[in-house]
């Protein structure tokens, strides 16, 4: 097996030629993003490309996992988002390869802190599990999206040992990273090396699978049939990319 090469897109990538993506260096998948939390409500807000992209990719063959933004401050505002989330995934018929990534930044605690509530680490793990639990239990795999400083700042490690099943999608600019477990690799971004995919007419964010990664069985009452029931964990020694 070798490692798989993708990207990570959102409505701020314009209109994608998904069959020129798939014959590119970065075709073998992609995440692409539902939508975010609202802000003010116990609801969310889907990205306007979200089911331009899905049916873009699945018409050119490319498999796919989903992400969401965090804002939610708390608990039943991530229980809130995440049904909204589901709803807008099972309710279209989306069948996504890959988890569902909830992508918490340091963007996600200056909101909190605009809404003046102070971010804790109980907090973070609080609104983390509320959204995870909620996705799984409506049958789809939950995962999350990190680097080094929300990882270290808010005690991820704690969290991961108490949530073994999540998918782990971690940015970190160049080096492979070895101090988690990992899924995804969000190796470069547009901010940061300005990648250009063919079909993509935008910079975009791009990413490695591991190539021991096999996609999880959603947990949820109906799962749909994938060819393992879990993934399996572990890390190979670095490569250059």
């Amino acid at each position: 097996m070798a490692d798989l090469y993708g990207t990570n897109v959102w409505e701020g990538n314009g209109s994608i030629n998904w069959t020129r993506v798939a014959a590119s260096t970065n075709g073998d998948f992609t995440m692409i993003r539902a939508g975010y939390d609202s802000k003010v409500s116990n609801s969310g807000v889907t990205d306007a490309e979200f089911l331009n992209y899905t049916a873009g990719a699945a018409a050119a063959g490319i498999p796919f996992g989903l992400w969401w933004f965090c804002y939610a401050r708390n608990a039943a505002m991530a229980t809130g988002a995440a049904n909204y989330a589901a709803d807008l995934i099972l309710n279209n018929n989306i069948n996504p390869t890959y988890p569902v990534y909830y992508d918490f930044e340091d963007a996600t605690t200056i909101s909190w802190n605009n809404y003046g509530v102070t971010p804790t680490t109980a907090l973070v793990h609080e609104v983390l599990t509320a959204w995870c639990n909620t996705i799984a239990a409506r049958g789809l795999t939950p995962g999350i999206y990190f680097n080094w400083g929300t990882y270290s700042a808010w005690d991820f490690q704690t969290l991961f040992a108490n949530n073994p099943s999540w998918s782990h999608w971690i940015a970190q600019w160049g080096n492979r990273p070895t101090w988690e477990t990992w899924e995804v690799w969000q190796y470069m971004g547009g901010n940061y090396g300005h990648i250009r995919v063919d079909g993509i007419p935008t910079e975009v964010d791009v990413d490695i699978i591991d190539d021991g990664y096999v996609p999880p069985t959603p947990p949820g009452p109906n799962p749909r049939p994938t060819i393992s029931s879990m993934p399996i964990w572990f890390i190979k020694p670095p490569r250059p990319i």
